[in-house]
């Protein structure tokens, strides 16, 4: 018997579902197993319905894309204006950001117009009571996001969903500004003017964090790398990271050094040399060594389109295949590489001294102190995709000389040679034969044999043995003191362009350092696969705040002789609050000359009705009067409402 044909809209159809004394509103989908080949019915809850039928979202419906939340039919005697308003405020925040990007050359994508910036960072009015909240240092860090391109960025990836975006960067600033976890975020926002209208407590994170995919992250760093300039230097470096969650991949295989009970994993950073920002991570397992993680690293870059970019990595990823993979691609590098292994030992020795001793086919630089010298590396070949063998072009070898810690070396050298003779004769005049066996172990310049004959004494003399010098491991040792290098392919850089890029390395280990101690996340927390990867994108992004933060401060010689370190310019904008009063009007405190003068250093536009009369005057060139026609007390009285001042 034939039944009733199927509504091909029945899964989009929203229904009152009573469960455990709620009535929710759900979606009912129908459908056979494959395994049991039973039907069933499942119902999927998107909201709850208050009184009157008012359909309340949850975080499930708020975080779905916008042609998905299109799909749902409701019933007409419903109240959904919560999702009408929504969807209407998001489709108009879309329209203007594609707009404004049409405005804006491929060349000044970074830019955003006065009225799109203001959109993107706006925070809907509510219903409130007189509240005195802090506001400058969140207000610092919101306009420093938008002129990073950080909002509009989160816009596309989250399709528009300005509660979602405002949620990420207010979890993305607490850490920050605080060095405490999410645990106090909370109470944090009680007295803290944030982006996020939602009360951040554990169990929100929790579920909102378990929103967060995989893909997000991928459409994240692919527009972050968009946005790199051509020819930029980026740094490959991984450190490791306690986690406690015994349900997570990656941390079942290595202990750490420190704390036996937990385990390590490795999170890997790519970070931008010339932007100074990071722009790619990723977590691998605690056992798996750098050089492992390079065929990863390189095949998620290329998937997001990685190109014009020179890479720089340290001597624990330098191996065959490693070289094959980055050739295969084509992919520039700059790699520190060990001394004692060839061709870098034939290089140092064609070195050829002078009567002083000092190198005289080097170059010496002047900044370094460094004698430089770079040399083609010939015949070097690699296994391309096809198994074949190919010899590589462009490839060199940048050799250095510190002359300082070469007569170091030598002299440590003849030390410890000396050491080792003293050392042989007095164990040889108490031990045996068992005590030459033990004491080879341990002598790395020399080596003891029995002369004949003497294989039956048990008490062996110095004139029983044969002492002999290694005279080819003194001499490697000599010729390579003082000595270190580098190996740099496809990219056109003298040797002493490639140091000076290298040590720009530095500043990832202050990420590291940022990431591990001042963003309070030297423990990874996730207990869950789902909530670990939203955690670490919300890292991400607050790093990313932190990065340019202390990158701005450290160039600039102004902010430097002001302020100890980059917290330090923090807590001067922390003061400014944000003042809200029954009948909605608001208002932000004025901004400090001191204040002024931050944002002046980071490109950022203070708004006229936050400025004192002086810093109005100088700001503008011309009196207070002059320019808006009003009296002094007239101007300070006037109210700044949410769309003006967060912008």
């Amino acid at each position: 018997m034939k039944g009733r044909p199927r509504d091909p809209q029945s899964e989009f159809r929203m229904r009152q579902h009573p469960d455990n004394g709620h009535i929710y509103a759900a979606t009912l989908s129908n459908g056979t197993s494959q395994k049991t080949g039973k039907s069933y019915r499942k119902y999927t809850h998107w909201g709850k319905l208050a009184d009157n039928k008012v359909f309340v979202p949850n975080l499930e419906f708020v975080m779905l894309p916008l042609e998905r939340r299109r799909q749902f039919i409701f019933p007409e005697d419903w109240d959904i204006s919560a999702v009408t308003s929504s969807l209407d405020q998001i489709e108009g925040k879309k329209e203007e950001s594609l707009a404004a990007q049409q405005r804006t050359s491929s060349s000044t994508s970074d830019a955003f117009s006065e009225k799109n910036e203001s959109a993107l960072l706006c925070i809907p009015d509510v219903d409130c009571q007189i509240n005195n909240r802090l506001y400058g240092s969140v207000w610092f860090l919101l306009q420093i996001a938008a002129k990073l391109g950080v909002v509009n960025d989160l816009n596309e990836v989250f399709e528009y969903n300005e509660e979602a975006v405002n949620n990420i960067l207010t979890l993305a600033i607490f850490p920050y500004l605080t060095q405490k976890n999410f645990d106090r975020c909370a109470k944090w926002q009680e007295y803290t003017k944030t982006p996020s209208l939602n009360s951040l407590t554990p169990s929100f994170i929790t579920s909102f964090t378990q929103h967060i995919k995989d893909r997000h992250r991928i459409e994240f760093i692919k527009l972050r790398i968009e946005r790199q300039p051509k020819d930029s230097y980026v740094s490959c470096d991984t450190t490791t990271h306690l986690a406690w969650g015994d349900y997570l991949a990656e941390s079942h295989w290595w202990n750490n050094q420190d704390n036996n009970e937990l385990k390590d994993t490795i999170e890997a950073v790519v970070y931008s040399l010339t932007t100074h920002e990071p722009v790619y991570y990723r977590t691998f397992p605690g056992n798996v060594l750098d050089l492992r993680t390079i065929r990863t690293i390189k095949t998620d870059l290329l998937d997001v389109d990685i190109k014009n970019t020179t890479f720089i990595f340290d001597k624990d990823y330098e191996s065959f295949d490693n070289f094959s993979e980055l050739f295969n691609n084509k992919i520039p590098f700059i790699m520190c590489s060990q001394i004692q292994q060839e061709p870098v030992c034939k290089f140092i020795e064609q070195i050829n001294y002078d009567a002083d001793g000092m190198p005289a086919n080097m170059v010496f630089d002047e900044e370094s102190k460094l004698y430089c010298k770079k040399f083609k590396i010939e015949n070097q070949y690699f296994v391309d995709a096809s198994g074949e063998s190919r010899i590589v072009d462009d490839f060199y070898c940048n050799i250095y000389l510190n002359m300082v810690e070469r007569v170091l070396e030598i002299q440590k050298l003849k030390t410890v040679i000396k050491e080792e003779k003293s050392l042989i004769n007095n164990v040889l005049s108490k031990g045996g034969k068992e005590a030459v066996g033990e004491l080879n172990k341990n002598l790395k310049y020399h080596k003891i044999l029995l002369k004949k004959g003497s294989e039956c004494k048990k008490v062996i003399n110095c004139s029983d043995v044969e002492i002999i010098e290694k005279i080819n491991t003194i001499k490697k040792n000599k010729t390579l003191a003082g000595f270190f290098s580098s190996v740099i392919y496809n990219n056109d850089c003298t040797a002493v362009e490639s140091l000076k890029i290298y040590k720009a390395r530095d500043e990832q280990e202050r990420y590291f350092e940022q990431m591990k101690s001042q963003m309070d996340f030297h423990t990874q927390e996730g207990s869950s696969e789902d909530g670990k990867i939203g955690r670490l994108f919300i890292l991400f992004i607050g790093l990313l705040l932190s990065s340019a933060v202390r990158s701005t401060w450290k160039n600039s010689i102004k902010l430097r002789k002001l302020y100890r370190s980059s917290y330090d310019l923090i807590d001067e904008m922390t003061p400014i609050r944000f003042c809200e009063y029954p009948d909605g009007s608001t208002h932000v405190t004025s901004f400090l000359s001191s204040q002024v003068e931050i944002c002046k250093e980071f490109g950022i536009k203070v708004p006229d009705n936050c400025l004192s009369a002086p810093d109005l005057k100088h700001e503008n060139g011309k009196s207070m009067t002059q320019k808006s026609g009003h009296s002094r007390n007239e101007f300070l009285g006037r109210d700044c409402r949410s769309m003006e001042i967060l912008c």
